[in-house]
Formats: C-alpha cells, structure tokens, sequence
C-alpha cells in the first residue's frame, strides 16, 4: 500500500538528489505533481521562467519507447518560488554538456531533460534511478514514482 512520506523523507531524499545532474527533475515532480511522463516531454519552448509558467501539452508514452503523445488540452503550470533557478541551473547544465560533446548530440535543444549526450531521459531509467536513491537513503518503499504527491 502506498503511503506518503514524512517531510524528514522528502528533505533525506532532496539531500541525496539535489547534486545530481537531473535534480531539477526531481523538483518539477515533486513542486507540480505532473506525471513523469509530462515531465519527461518537456520542451524549452514550454518554459517561461519570466513569467514563472510552463505549458504541459506532450506525454512520453509508457511501454512505448520513444514515442510522445500530444495531450486534448493543455495545462499551464505556475512555478513554485524555487523552480525558475532549477530550471535555469538546467539549461546552464545542458550548455555546458553540449558543449563537451559536440557534434555527437543528439537532440535539437529540445528537451528539458536529458542525458549527458542529449537524448531524451527514459521513462525506464528514471524510475529505477528513483528506486536505487530511495533505498540508499534508507527510505520507506511505500511510495511509488507514479503516486508521487508530496
């Protein structure tokens, strides 16, 4: 059974997080309760750190690898106070990694969150990256990434 974590839970596992190249991941999922799959379809033409919004309009299909779904109707999201500098400390990040791979890129600055080569990150692997963090930070397993409301 899934049961939420304490606010102890939520600091114990930022603090494992937070150094990682992915953390402003972990903090949209966590400040906006969107699915990990709206996450991972995000667009930088979907963020507006200016005006503190971005634009949920794109799934990442699960069980179908690569393959994205356009939503009915979109959501526009209000950034929580921390957000814009995550999410600037992101694209800083993601310069700063094209620029050390070149030409082997792999993706037109599109996405928000990818690899260190600039692929899409997998649905597979986040999930599973989510589990290995939550038990090396001894935390209860009763939260799966899916209920992640906290």
């Amino acid at each position: 059974m899934s049961e939420p974590w304490t606010p102890g839970h939520v600091r114990a596992f930022f603090q494992r997080v937070d150094a990682h190249r992915t953390a402003a991941l972990w903090h949209v999922l966590r400040d906006l309760g969107c699915t990990l799959g709206e996450a991972l379809a995000l667009q930088w033409l979907d963020v507006d750190v200016g005006a503190q919004t971005l634009i949920i309009h794109r799934t990442v299909a699960t069980g179908v690898p690569r393959t994205v779904i356009e939503a009915e109707i979109p959501r526009v999201m209000g950034l929580s106070w921390h957000l814009p500098h995550c999410l600037e400390m992101q694209a800083d990040r993601q310069a700063v990694e094209k620029m050390a791979t070149g030409r082997t890129w792999q993706t037109d600055d599109a996405w928000v969150f990818t690899t260190e080569a600039g692929a899409r990150l997998d649905v597979g692997w986040v999930r599973q990256q989510f589990r290995t963090w939550t038990i090396e930070a001894r935390m209860p397993l009763t939260v799966r990434l899916q209920d992640w409301q906290i």
